[in-house]
Order: structure tokens, then C-alpha cells, then sequence
């Protein structure tokens, strides 16, 4: 569930699972089981990158994950996960953000960092 660390419930460590950012969340503000928890989304990758924010990946890959958590519009997150409303973006230009969990390099075995 949602917290300030990395402490997650087990079923989450080694899942693909996403914390999306409030305004895809519970654009209600809501912080525990919001509209959007449990919803499975299907990310594919653009190819782009944001610099000195991870690197490039393969245009065209896509993988399933379901919404478990919330990545809040609060402090460490705010140049992430600031959107406000359906229509706001972050920092970055983006309307919505997904902290890909990566307990058992899930993600990075994918080749997607």
C-alpha cells in the first residue's frame, strides 16, 4: 500500500506493478485503494528519455502491469509525480507517471530502465 519507503507487501516485490501518480491514481485525492488501483495498464516504450533520468530504450516494447500504489505529489516525488488534475503535466511534460516496482530486477531484466 501506499508509504513514504520502500517497504511494499510482498506480492508487490518481484510483481509488474506500477505506483501511478495522483492524477491518475484517485484524481479525487484519495491516497488508499484509489479509482484506479487494481486496473491493469499496458505501458509501451517511446524510445525517448528525460536526461540525467535513466537512459534510452527499444521504441515499440509494451508490457502489462496493474496500478498498486501511489506515487504522491509530495517530497521526494514532486518533479515526478506533480501532476494536478487530468489535465496537468509534471515538471518533465508528462500528464501521468509510473514508478515501475523493481524488487527482483523485473524491470531491468527487461532492458527498461
Amino acid at each position: 500500500g501506499p508509504s513514504n519507503n520502500d517497504n511494499q507487501f510482498p506480492w508487490n516485490h518481484s510483481g509488474f506493478v506500477v505506483a501511478a501518480n495522483q492524477a491518475l491514481f484517485d484524481a479525487g485525492g484519495g491516497k488508499w485503494c484509489g479509482q484506479s488501483c487494481g486496473k491493469c495498464i499496458k505501458l509501451t516504450t517511446t524510445g525517448g528519455f528525460v536526461d540525467g533520468q535513466g537512459g534510452g530504450v527499444a521504441e515499440g516494447l509494451s508490457k502489462v502491469f496493474m496500478v498498486t500504489n501511489l506515487c504522491p505529489n509530495e517530497y521526494p516525488n514532486l518533479s515526478w509525480c506533480s501532476q494536478q488534475g487530468n489535465n496537468g503535466v509534471n515538471q518533465y511534460g508528462y500528464g501521468w507517471h509510473f514508478d515501475l516496482e523493481n524488487g527482483v530486477n523485473q524491470i531491468t531484466g527487461m532492458g527498461w530502465n
